[in-house]
């Protein structure tokens, strides 16, 4: 498997493809890259939250290592010594969703992760498509969260899972097996996770969750306990210690591509 410091864009289908600047061009895109190294900055549309307050995200250098230490990225951490706190990483606010009518909505979605820091009590983590508009407190299980689409792992699991959500109830759950476990090895295991929705009225996602380090690569369609047509989502990296964990967790972003699939020139 090939490695790319910029997603995969264009091509279509999951995660395949080449950088097709005419196909990006066309699209409605927001594209989000970590900063060179020795940087901590951010684009305007991106926070690192916890919680309890603001955080700045990590200054991490690549090194000579793993695949994972040796790229570019931005690490976001719980604050250390305290239990019962989260590190959140996303857009300032939803953007994407669905579709409600003929040639709306619909998304193609590719972040980029890995831990660098995690603990062996009840660590939580979610990366991919959710609608909340506040940091979910450390406490809270990924599975809980409503209107959602993303790869994560409640506290309790030993896989990484593909969970989705509509507006109540708990996520339906999909492990991705032993070749992706929930904890790995920090700074070695390295994921890409693509998700798509196709424009307009459907009723099926998608998802390819590969592992960069490995090759091990897991896809499938989903249709049913779907986000709501017209809730907005937005591309989120999350990490918690939970509450009964002091130790410090850290998730290192790759940054994200994320477009609207119709495009805005025909």
């Amino acid at each position: 498997m090939s490695w790319r410091s910029v997603p995969a864009i264009g091509g279509g289908g999951g995660g395949g493809g080449g950088y097709d600047p005419n196909e990006w061009a066309q699209r409605n895109s927001m594209l989000y890259l970590p900063v060179g190294a020795n940087q901590t900055g951010q684009t305007v549309l991106a926070c690192s939250v916890d919680n309890f307050g603001n955080l700045t995200a990590q200054t991490v250098n690549p090194a000579a290592g793993t695949l994972f230490e040796s790229l570019k990225r931005l690490g976001h951490r719980t604050n250390t010594g305290v239990n019962n706190r989260s590190a959140c990483f996303a857009t300032a606010g939803p953007q994407y969703f669905r579709g409600n009518a003929a040639g709306l909505g619909g998304f193609r979605a590719v972040l980029r992760w890995g831990v660098s820091q995690q603990n062996a009590g009840d660590m939580r983590i979610m990366c991919g498509m959710t609608s909340g508009t506040s940091v979910p407190a450390g406490s809270v299980e990924p599975s809980a969260n409503t209107n959602c689409f993303f790869v994560g792992a409640d506290s309790t699991d030993t896989q990484l899972q593909l969970m989705h959500n509509d507006a109540a109830g708990a996520c339906t759950k999909v492990a991705l097996g032993v070749g992706m476990p929930w904890l790995g090895v920090a700074n070695v295991d390295l994921y890409q996770v693509v998700l798509t929705c196709a424009v307009g009225v459907v009723t099926e996602m998608s998802y390819t969750v590969t592992r960069l380090d490995t090759g091990t690569e897991v896809s499938g369609t989903i249709n049913s306990n779907l986000p709501t047509v017209n809730v907005l989502l937005k591309p989120t990296y999350w990490i918690s210690n939970g509450p009964t964990n002091a130790a410090q967790t850290t998730i290192d972003e790759l940054g994200w591509y994320v477009d609207d699939q119709n495009g805005v020139v025909p």
